[in-house]
């Protein structure tokens, strides 16, 4: 490639443009030269940067002894075994209200409830906040097979070498792309016998299982993930900040579904793209736990709210985690430790908001997974009883501290504060209950002059 770019330096640009006098000229001359994007894309410049209170650890903030973890079983402990998805109920209208939904009175009624201790003029879910729901959740989503699809061409069909690259390089590459189709942080796993533990043993009434093989593939028993593939890349995607303040309405369900659009549309890309330059690619979201895998590629810390990671970049508004394995080599990345999972020892705001009770008021995370039924053992963190989570799954977190922009004084101050000075953790929870974001009134979505685009409000997605 490198006989293919002509050199043009800062300097010269500026030239070019007339702006090279004194100051600026002066300015360039000191600035790196770029001959092509391959140099770019390896410069020291090009590595993401996290905050600077945000620091890089060798091992996770939360304790793991991985001879105890075992691979969770999704028709016990995943979506694979909860009742509610079956609809137990109808839709009824009152007045103008839509006052139920698939699930029943009963489940749906917490939720209301909750609504109205916060805001007590609220009359219930509109019509315009069912047909926003629904719009969303029917319209036919990229399929995310398990499987490529091979929809590209491969550089075999066009008579090429694939692609190669450094681990360092190609790390950039990914995380670039994935940035491009709204990816929030970005990290890398490679696998080893404990890290494997994050699959789960059975999905969709299928056996996961490891094997020697190129390509994976899947039968009506088993779905086989190839050796091979032993970098997990991964992703954080945050819901639209407007709707999913409104947690636990029934507009908040657009945000939620809406942000895995935006998920299933990047990992088919992302999986599509290593086909063309080469690679085998596996998307993994149905066959392996999110936040373990989160925790461990360092783009959040376990919190209290259990089955979601939190980062410092975004908060609680990180709604899933994209996830794709590939033979791609990549530079791993490390855990994190912004203090999130301390500041949970005293915070408990999420456990207070939560309609159904999921949230464990305790004042320290635990080892222990008997009281609640399908927690995984082999860990000493936040617990979530999934089963009750399953009728809301979103009240806790709208009202988690770290959501605001990173403009705000939470992050310009309290971000930094926990990670260093965690005494002053319950000065700033409490703060948190007088001054802060907390969830926001359903209907004013339909009467603000303007939102912002995509429905993100500046400074949430982080750098």
């Amino acid at each position: 490639m490198h006989g293919f770019h002509s050199t043009v330096s800062r300097r010269d640009f500026m030239k070019t443009l007339g702006l090279a006098g004194a100051g600026i000229g002066a300015a360039a001359a000191t600035l790196p030269v770029f001959h092509d994007l391959d140099e770019l894309m390896s410069a020291s410049q090009a590595q993401h940067k996290q905050p600077w209170f945000v620091k890089d650890v060798d091992k996770p903030t939360i304790d793991i002894d991985w001879s105890q973890v075992v691979r969770s079983d999704k028709r016990i402990n995943g979506h694979d075994g909860i009742p509610y998805l079956a609809p137990s109920g109808g839709w009824h209208a009152t007045g103008d209200r839509i006052a139920s939904y698939p699930g029943g009175d009963a489940n749906r009624k917490p939720a209301e409830d909750y609504i109205k201790s916060k805001f007590p003029d609220w009359k219930g879910d509109t019509l315009r906040d069912q047909a926003l729901r629904q719009t969303v959740w029917t319209v036919k989503r990229t399929p995310t097979p398990f499987v490529c699809s091979k929809l590209t061409y491969s550089p075999e069909e066009y008579g090429l070498p694939r692609y190669e690259g450094t681990p360092e390089e190609n790390y950039i590459m990914i995380r670039n792309l994935l940035r491009f189709w709204g990816g929030g942080k970005i990290g890398v796993i490679k696998l080893d016998q404990d890290t494997r533990k994050v699959f789960n043993a059975n999905s969709s009434n299928k056996d996961i299982v490891f094997e020697d093989v190129d390509e994976a593939y899947e039968t009506t028993t088993k779905t086989v993930v190839p050796n091979k593939n032993e970098y997990l890349i991964v992703a954080l995607f945050t819901a639209q900040t407007v709707l999913g303040r409104r947690w636990p309405s029934l507009q908040s369900n657009a945000a939620v579904m809406g942000v895995y659009n935006f998920l299933s549309w990047a990992e088919g890309n992302l999986q599509e793209f290593l086909h063309g330059i080469g690679y085998e690619a596996n998307i993994v979201d149905n066959i392996t736990n999110s936040e373990p895998c989160g925790l461990m590629a360092g783009v959040g810390e376990n919190v209290r709210m259990g089955y979601t990671v939190v980062s410092p970049e975004t908060g609680a508004m990180a709604r899933c985690v994209l996830r794709v394995i590939t033979d791609l080599p990549l530079a791993t990345t490390k855990p994190v430790d912004a203090g999130l999972n301390r500041f949970c020892n005293t915070c408990k705001i999420c456990a207070e908001a939560c309609p159904y009770n999921a949230i464990v008021l305790d004042d320290a995370p635990s080892w222990d997974n008997a009281a609640i039924p399908g927690s995984p053992p082999g860990f000493n963190g936040w617990r979530l009883k999934a089963m009750s989570c399953a009728h809301c799954g979103s009240a806790c977190q709208a009202v988690c501290p770290f959501n605001a922009p990173r403009e705000t004084w939470i992050h310009s101050l309290v971000a930094p504060t926990v990670t260093v000075t965690p005494v002053f953790n319950k000065f700033f929870a409490d703060m948190e209950r007088t001054f802060g974001f907390g969830m926001w009134e359903p209907e004013s979505f339909w009467t603000e002059e303007e939102q912002p685009i995509f429905g993100y409000i500046g400074g949430i997605l982080g750098n």
